[in-house]
């Protein structure tokens, strides 16, 4: 029942402003008032009406986008018909697989006529897919008598009891052929009416759309809500914001737009692709609604797009979300306007594993998509159909009075007792919902669960990858028992030398980020993955596709049929040869009969290639193919001896080798110092000698921090590799410090808070800070990593300190730029240090290494995304248990006007003459050019997410003449106890007075 006016009644309501502007790619307008909008729409409702069609009577529409699109769609509900409209060709579809389905969807529809431009119906009557449907090529005034049909011949059934129906929508075909839902006048209302409250729609609001109108978000946010609320929208193209996607920001600027809907993909796209010069002069101000919705959302994407144009006027606040779908109408939540979503923090194992959304601090980042509207019920249930509670993750099942009765012709599961199976998982939180993905899209491997759009989004951060152009699989594997992930990502690089280079990276970065390894990573040509007439890429096709085309590979048998006669060897090379062929034979099994180019230094587990099982796999082929046991030290340390050559080193003297042969080469991740010869000055720093024989250890996240329980006159570690802790009694153990009835406190960050260069455990930052603790009533801890970057630190924090503590100083920031200068390592996930290839090619000149192909600018962007994903992993979790949390950007004597002592010129020459590319980028001609502009961001960043911010090298203790600086990075005991002054007046600060008694001595 309908209360108030009608569809019909609001559409033909007299209004005098600007109904619909079309922007178009070179930027000019055309605006069409409401009255002339209908006045086009009159005339394609009387072109049907004379073609025979009846109130009720199911019509297609195939147009371009333009005034035609909206016009014919408006017009056939004023006939009372029933319109659909669907994509038209275009460079996105191949051109057989769209005609051979066109058919199929008209038949769906019931279609009795098309409405199209002659061009395609042409095309349509040639290829035989209309049938006996007549085409409506033009509209027709009242007055024309002339008949404007090409006949296709007579009529289809007209639909069935659908008197109520106002139109038809169909759901984009990611799984299979589209369905079509067919929606009531009363449901399209209800819609409109209370989710236009939901987001406060009100007069004075503009829309700005590039959204196509045969997907129900541009449908109905750009189409059907404007019309009806009467609100203007400005329209573009969505194949010219593609190709220009600058032109939505041109739209809210020149007409002060105050709202616009987009999926996820759109605001990584916009943040990426949109050109610095075209940001001139736009002001972004009007802006109060942003809404991201259709598919999973990613709180990456919201801060990239956050970032980029905060600059501009954009308001964070606007940010907003919406879980909808074409099966409710539209809507079934909202979130955000004026208070951005609701982020949540949750346990990756909990999530993969028992399917509960734990809350942690440092944790799996989710977006709300919002509350669940009025007269909306949203449940979450298990595979039983038994309701969860609370972050308990099943698949969402919605009730709403906006939700169809099925799909059209079809019948179907999803729809029982008047409530819809989504087919989404997700979970709940206080009436906020999270949408994690598709369930049957879900992959399976030992029994966790990842989600395929996290491993997009990983691979998409990959130079060289097409964005929103990847997708991800899983398909069984009967031998395990369990899936095997595969990976296909589209680049419009040809070469296949760079096309090795992007799967080798896309492994380590799926590998360091989620802990899995990809099967098999398919780089293919660009626009060739099989894509929905919405633009979302298809799993199930693409899956179904490769499984079809899989390419055979030559049985592995026989290469190790080959190696099994080698029993005896008598040299190291000749085991590397038996060795190389184990590992093509495992990776040839875990693969599918793909080989994956490794060579003799490829860590096959921390670069991806292999994952515990397949490791195991291996250890057995050595052992049948060397007939031999292989030793416990190397099955128990995969990432230790992963590669071809750590496992010789491992093996040899095993089978009779001299310890002689075994110094020739070093296990990797742990190579020999390398001194320069002037470096004889050491006995100016001898605490670096003794850092150099600590050496390194890898963590389970590609970290490298000290090895543990190392002991020296001046630097010794605790069973953890951190540097050890002590106080006033003594030795501060990890353990007592941890289980300690006093406040704690952590010491974060790289190798400057770990304290490389002083001269013994007390005098760093950390331990001098613990000196000053009379009362006992506070104790820190270092857990700095001995090299890292910034995510690196954040997941020391969560691994050995999980954020319950009371204070945190996080000492940090120059390695993500050094990233950016070498140009290795990428700074938005965990990875080994920056820089590490570059430095191992100092060793070894003839090592070759990748180039990176994005620009410096892109690299900038992606470093300060990442920077501050990770600040505000951090913060968040320290509001939430009320600690305090200072950030500060570590001293570089790059940045620091300050007179060098003789001891400090000595070493600083040495260090800057070093072979090393990593030590070269702290020279002032490299880090300089970053010495406003990242110090800059970096404060902004703090200041947006409410982080208190320090930099050292503002303050005035870092230009004494005093000997503050081994090198260019790190300290000597003076420069910590700069450090340490510093976080006594923060501390006092923080507790609202400063206590003088306990201050430390300035030098």
């Amino acid at each position: 029942m309908i209360v108030g006016p009608s569809v019909v009644e609001r559409l033909r309501e007299a209004r005098t402003e600007p109904s619909l502007v079309l922007l178009a790619a070179d930027g000019s307008e055309k605006t069409l008032y409401h009255d002339e909008l209908l006045g086009r729409a009159e005339a394609w409702r009387h072109g049907l009406t004379l073609a025979g069609t009846q109130p009720g009577d199911a019509v297609v529409i195939i147009l371009e986008h333009g005034v035609d699109l909206y016009a014919a769609f408006i017009g056939a509900i004023l006939g009372g018909m029933i319109p659909s409209i669907f994509a038209h060709p275009s460079d996105k579809y191949a051109e057989q697989h769209y005609f051979s389905n066109v058919g199929l969807w008209m038949d769906s529809a019931s279609a009795k006529i098309l409405i199209t431009y002659s061009e395609l119906a042409e095309c349509l009557k040639e290829k035989q897919v209309l049938g006996r449907r007549k085409v409506l090529t033009e509209p027709v005034k009242s007055n024309q008598n002339e008949n404007p049909f090409f006949d296709a011949s007579s009529s289809a059934e007209t639909l069935s009891n659908s008197t109520s129906i106002i139109f038809q929508q169909f759901t984009s075909g990611t799984t299979g052929l589209k369905k079509g839902v067919r929606i009531s006048e009363s449901q399209l209302l209800w819609q409109v009416d209370h989710y236009g409250n939901m987001i406060g729609l009100q007069d004075g609001d503009r829309i700005a759309s590039w959204l196509p109108l045969y997907h129900d978000m541009g449908l109905i946010t750009c189409c059907l809500i404007p019309l009806l609320t009467g609100i203007p929208v400005v329209a573009i193209s969505p194949f010219d914001w593609v190709r220009r996607p600058a032109l939505l920001l041109d739209a809210v600027h020149r007409h002060q737009c105050t709202l616009s809907w987009m999926p996820n993909f759109a605001f990584s796209f916009m943040a990426d692709r949109i050109k610095e010069e075209e940001l001139r002069d736009i002001d972004l101000s009007s802006w109060r609604g942003v809404i991201n919705c259709a598919e999973p959302l990613q709180v990456e994407s919201v801060f990239a797009f956050r970032n980029r144009f905060e600059p501009y006027g954009f308001n964070p606040s606007a940010l907003a979300s919406s879980y909808a779908m074409a099966e409710a109408t539209f809507a079934v939540t909202s979130g955000g306007f004026g208070t951005p979503p609701m982020v949540d923090q949750v346990d990756v194992h909990g999530l993969e594993n028992r399917q509960v959304a734990e809350a942690v601090g440092n944790g799996r980042l989710l977006l709300s998509s919002g509350n669940v509207l009025p007269g909306t019920k949203v449940r979450i249930i298990d595979q039983k159909g038994q309701a969860l509670s609370d972050r308990q993750v099943g698949e969402i099942i919605i009730e709403s009075p906006s939700l169809v009765a099925g799909y059209a012709g079809v019948e179907s599961e999803k729809f029982r007792d008047k409530q819809f199976y989504s087919g989404d998982t997700g979970y709940l939180v206080d009436d906020q919902l999270f949408v994690i993905g598709r369930i049957k899209d879900t992959i399976i491997i030992a029994g966790r669960n990842l989600y395929p759009q996290d491993v997009e989004f990983i691979v998409e951060s990959v130079p060289g990858i097409v964005a929103g152009r990847s997708v991800a699989f899983g398909i069984d594997d009967t031998t395990l028992g369990t899936q095997q992930l595969v990976v296909m990502a589209e680049s419009k690089r040809s070469d296949e030398t760079q096309r090795q280079t992007m799967a080798a990276e896309i492994r380590q970065c799926i590998a360091a980020q989620l802990d899995a390894v990809a099967s098999d990573v398919r780089i293919v040509d660009s626009m060739s993955l099989i894509k929905s007439t919405s633009g979302k890429i298809s799993r199930a096709a693409n899956r179904e596709h490769y499984l079809n085309k899989k390419i055979d590979t030559k049985d592995a048998s026989s290469v190790i049929g080959e190696a099994s006669e080698l029993q005896q060897f008598s040299s190291p090379n000749e085991l590397r040869i038996l060795l190389r062929r184990c590992v093509e034979e495992v990776i040839r099994e875990a693969c599918n009969g793909s080989m994956i180019p490794f060579d003799d230094n490829t860590a096959l587990v921390s670069e991806g290639l292999l994952d515990s099982f397949a490791f195991v796999s291996l250890i057995a082929a050595i052992e049948r193919n060397l007939n031999c046991i292989v030793p416990n030290k190397i099955k128990q340390n995969s990432q230790g001896h992963d590669s071809i050559e750590t496992l010789s080193q491992g093996l040899i003297g095993f089978k009779g080798f001299s310890g002689a042969e075994c110094e020739k080469t070093h296990p990797r991740g742990n190579p020999k110092p390398r001194m320069d010869s002037r470096l004889n000055a050491a006995s100016l720093a001898p605490q670096m000698g003794d850092v150099a024989a600590q050496g390194y250890e890898w963590t389970p996240y590609l970290m490298r921090q000290g090895k543990s329980n190392f002991c020296s006159s001046t630097l010794n570690s605790d069973e953890h590799g951190f540097r050890r802790g002590v106080d006033q009694e003594g030795i501060l153990s990890y353990q007592k410090w941890n289980t300690g009835s006093w406040q704690h406190g952590i010491i974060l960050g790289n190798s400057v808070a770990y304290g490389v260069g002083t001269s013994e455990d007390s005098k760093i930052i950390g331990n001098r800070l613990n000196a000053q603790e009379i009362d006992l009533k506070r104790r820190w801890y270092t857990l700095a990593l001995r090299a890292s970057n910034m995510t690196q630190e954040r997941l020391a924090l969560e691994i050995y300190a999980p954020l319950d503590k009371q204070w945190v100083v996080w000492i940090s920031g120059i390695n993500e730029l050094i990233a950016l200068i070498v140009g290795e390592g990428l700074t938005d996930r965990p990875s080994p240090f920056v820089g590490e290839r570059a430095w191992r090619q100092a060793i070894n000149p003839t090592q070759k290494i990748k180039q990176r192909s994005d620009s410096l600018t892109q690299r900038y962007e992606m470093a300060l995304n990442s920077v501050e994903r990770d600040l505000f992993l951090v913060s968040h979790q320290c509001r939430a248990v009320g600690a305090k949390f200072v950030f500060v950007l570590q001293p570089a004597l790059s940045w620091i006007e300050k007179k060098l002592t003789p001891e400090e010129d000595n070493l600083v020459a040495v260090f800057d003459e070093a072979a090393s590319p990593l030590q070269r980028a702290h020279n002032p001609d490299q880090l300089g050019e970053f010495k406003i502009r990242y110090r800059h961001d970096l404060r902004a960043i703090c200041e947006r997410n409410s982080i208190e911010f320090m930099d050292a090298n503002d303050d005035q203790r870092f230009t004494h003449r005093e000997w503050l600086f081994i090198d260019r990075t790190h300290l000597t005991d003076l420069g910590h106890q700069c450090l340490e002054s510093m976080m006594v007046e923060w501390l006092g600060k923080s507790l609202g007075a400063v206590d003088n008694s306990k201050e430390a001595r300035v030098p």
